[in-house]
């Protein structure tokens, strides 16, 4: 699609240059306000850099900030401000940069006569796919600033989990951090000292020892082989994840039989689920616009595929409920939720209650992952730096042994 470098005089008087799709460009020919001064079509490999770089802005405005956004817009409508004062006041308000821009030229769209939600639409790379499909529906319902405070709600949740998560993380990952630096240190500096000591004074030494050894110079002699290796399997990792369907799938699926990360997953993926489907029903979507949505933002692709066949079948005419058992993977509690909420006429109050549910319970889960881990990390450090020390002071105490004779 072509790209044009436009140069618009707005009823202010002001001069600004836009790039606008060949779509818009056309439109922009017989507006009057802004009216087009000037114009250069920008030649095909800028027109890819441009997307390129566009790519790499991708999850630089962060959640907080879009939730700071989400609640101004809903005081300020719901304090009468118009939608084009209240965007202009929070675009002066923000400090991130790219946020700034997409709001800029959200202002300028919706003052040329397009919707707010097709203009959000145009920044995937800044507003969530939520943005689009509430705010639209509240501009069918007349309900602007309502959409507004259900996406602020529903992104602080998410938030929340995520934070809990993360939080939980960090106690056994600095542990594990530590380790593997101390034990880094201990082959690359310490042991070549003592094994140097060991060899001059001719000891005799265990097989333990022996093996120990042998480690300490294998890893001092590849050392940079080592970890450019698991650098470059990490990257593999990540980059098959994204290009590689199955190979994500078979990964996430893998992280479901882990003993704890399960018990993280499933209930951050049902807490998620259902409140985001909750969210997109109370907003007025339809039941397969909803799953649809759903499915497309579940991060896990077991459930991700889950809720598009899911999907599929309630579009042939299966009840919910009965398409949410069927997966095998929805635990009888949360399909037990869905099938009152059908029967009563009142899911958006069932979905809300299971997300609460669940939020609750991993909260419990990430408050005692730290104890649950804690054992596991004990008995790792511990082992090695037993293995460590029995190495060491084994042939220590044999030479101490001959000394003292």
């Amino acid at each position: 699609m072509a790209v044009f470098l436009c140069r618009l005089l707005y009823s202010d008087g002001s001069v600004k240059y836009r790039l606008l799709p060949e779509e818009e460009f056309t439109r922009a020919l017989t507006m009057r306000d802004p009216i087009l001064l000037s114009y250069w079509r920008l030649p095909s490999w800028l027109v890819g850099m441009k997307d390129v770089v566009a790519s790499l802005s991708v999850g630089r405005v962060k959640t907080e900030e879009l939730i700071d956004f989400a609640k101004g817009m809903s005081v300020m409508l719901r304090a009468g401000v118009p939608l084009i004062y209240a965007l202009e006041d929070y675009t002066e308000m923000t400090s991130n940069r790219l946020l700034v821009k997409a709001l800029e030229d959200v202002l300028e769209r919706v003052r040329a006569g397009e919707s707010l939600s097709e203009a959000i639409a145009r920044h995937p790379n800044v507003f969530p796919q939520v943005f689009y499909r509430v705010i639209r529906i509240g501009e069918e319902t007349g309900n602007l600033e309502g959409a507004f405070k259900d996406i602020a709600d529903h992104l602080t949740r998410v938030h929340n989990l995520k934070t809990s998560i993360k939080r939980a993380l960090m106690y056994p990952s600095f542990v594990l951090v530590a380790t593997f630096g101390a034990l880094v240190f201990w082959l690359v500096f310490v042991l070549p000292k003592i094994v140097k000591l060991f060899r001059e004074m001719h000891v005799s030494l265990p097989t333990i020892t022996v093996v120990v050894m042998t480690f300490s110079d294998f890893f001092q002699e590849n050392y940079p082989y080592i970890f450019g290796l698991f650098v470059l399997l990490v990257v593999s990792v990540v980059v098959a994840k994204k290009k590689s369907r199955r190979f994500a799938y078979a990964l996430d699926w893998l992280l479901l039989r882990l003993p704890i990360v399960r018990l993280v997953i499933n209930n951050f993926q049902l807490a998620f689920i259902a409140e985001y489907m909750r969210l997109l029903i109370l907003a007025g979507a339809n039941i397969d616009v909803t799953l649809e949505l759903v499915a497309q933002g579940v991060g896990n692709m077991v459930y991700r595929e889950a809720m598009f066949r899911i999907k599929e079948k309630v579009v042939m005419g299966e009840s919910l409920s009965g398409a949410f058992r069927e997966e095998g993977i929805f635990p009888r509690f949360f399909v037990r939720m869905i099938r009152s909420g059908e029967e009563s006429g009142m899911l958006d109050e069932q979905l809300a209650f299971a997300a609460a549910a669940y939020y609750d319970k991993l909260q419990d889960v990430t408050e005692k992952m730290g104890k649950m881990i804690e054992p596991v990390v004990l008995v790792i450090v511990g082992g090695l730096f037993a293995v460590i020390m029995v190495s060491l002071f084994g042939p220590v105490y044999d030479l101490i042994s001959k000394i003292s004779m």
